[in-house]
């Protein structure tokens, strides 16, 4: 047959692509049925769990895996792509051929399902299992947007639900926006909704790229060995790497990266010769943070040719209510003393878009505040001992003067 046929199954709060029982590859050996199948993600996403496909050809590949004894997990890719069967409107649509050859494989494996029809084994598992990945975000409480009551974090339904496809589906994602919007923890709460590992690298702290991404030769019992650095060992696994504050990083560590982001796929490890190329496990993510701006020192403008590897997610300060109900939830402050903190951060917040401050305060100073008042501080202390240093002038006049008077304006 000139076709192998896979089927999507659930796995959690993922989906996997294993291929069906009884088919062979040109050599004659069987095909195993409990490996997973690196795919096109976004075809798989779009197609409901249970999905049939179709691809020209599976091959075998390992990636490393510290739980697997050798220290290599196989896996297979299929190449040539992959056709969902049975899906009417799906804009991949199959052959004659793959047609007549799926119904040859069904007849001579005994087998009378539909295409989109969960085998046996799946019945446990509802019609919500088979709902589009938008229809889940939205409707699976396991999935369900973060809520101050619940996470102490909040963030707008539209932005959560594209960081949970872009993650879920394994596409690399860039959160930019001003600094305390909460960017890194959106990450992090996606990550433990959909259940997988998330692995933060602080690129701004990468002094020595080299060393921190590829690893370090070391003298044991007088021979030079290599040691791997975890980086590099991460990215051979399924999870999220979590690049932090990207346009921090090193010029070169950036070079490094590029490939990993890519089609390719792979990182060049020049520590080892001959020279290893490194591929990355087809479930890992790469997710970065990065504030841009001229106000953000040390940071530097992201290559177009870095960016563009990423899809972009733009993040922005809180609403004045939920910025309010996280600080009486964080720190057990009164409501009308957070909002009063809520709507003075926005008016700076304001004032710093129109260019009539040079800087403008996050939500960890607005944290810090709240803080400050379940210590016992009046509201106007507060302020004024965690706003104020970050103006410049005197509590009378300047930026400071300005920020002082939208405090007794409160």
């Amino acid at each position: 047959m000139s076709y192998i046929f896979l089927k999507t199954i659930p796995d959690g709060g993922s989906n996997r692509l294993r291929a069906l029982p009884g088919q062979k590859f040109s050599d004659g050996t069987e095909i195993p049925t409990d490996l997973n199948i690196q795919a096109d993600s976004k075809v798989r996403a779009r197609c409901p769990i249970g999905t049939v496909f179709c691809t020209p050809s599976l091959e075998m590949r390992q990636s490393r895996s510290r739980a697997s004894g050798d220290g290599l997990a196989p896996f297979m890719a299929a190449i040539g792509g992959i056709t969902p069967i049975g899906v009417p409107g799906d804009e991949l649509q199959p052959d004659a051929q793959m047609l007549s050859e799926w119904d040859t494989y069904r007849t001579a494996n005994g087998s009378s399902m539909e295409a989109q029809e969960p085998e046996p084994e799946e019945d446990l598992f509802t019609m919500a299992a088979r709902k589009t990945l938008l229809e889940r975000i939205r409707t699976e409480e396991e999935w369900a947007a973060p809520t101050v009551g619940k996470d102490g974090f909040a963030v707008d339904s539209g932005r959560w639900e594209m960081a949970m496809t872009f993650i879920h589906n394994h596409d690399n994602l860039l959160l930019t926006g001003p600094s305390g919007t909460g960017k890194t923890e959106l990450v992090m709460l996606a990550c433990r909704k959909l259940g997988i590992s998330c692995r933060k690298y602080n690129m701004g702290t990468m002094s020595d790229p080299m060393s921190a991404l590829l690893g370090v030769h070391r003298i044991k019992d007088g021979k030079s060995v290599f040691e791997p650095a975890q980086f590099l060992e991460d990215i051979q696994k399924p999870g999220v790497v979590l690049l932090d504050e990207l346009n921090r990083a090193p010029l070169n560590a950036l070079n490094y990266l590029m490939s990993c982001l890519d089609g390719t796929r792979e990182m060049r490890n020049d520590y080892v010769s001959p020279v290893q190329m490194v591929k990355v496990h087809p479930e890992c993510t790469f997710v970065a943070t990065a504030n841009i701006g001229a106000e953000f020192v040390g940071t530097s403008d992201l290559d177009p040719a870095l960016s563009s590897r990423f899809f972009r997610l733009q993040m922005e300060y809180p609403s004045v209510s939920d910025e309010a109900d996280v600080l009486v939830s964080r720190h057990g402050i009164r409501l009308s003393d957070a909002m009063n903190i809520a709507k003075v951060a926005r008016d700076i917040r304001d004032a710093y878009s129109k260019g009539e401050l040079s800087t403008a305060v996050t939500v960890r100073q607005t944290l810090m505040t709240a803080k400050l008042v379940s210590c016992g501080y009046s509201t106007l202390e507060a302020l004024t001992q965690i706003f104020l240093p970050y103006f410049e002038g005197t509590p009378s006049e300047g930026e400071m003067g300005i920020v002082n008077k939208m405090f007794c304006a409160r």
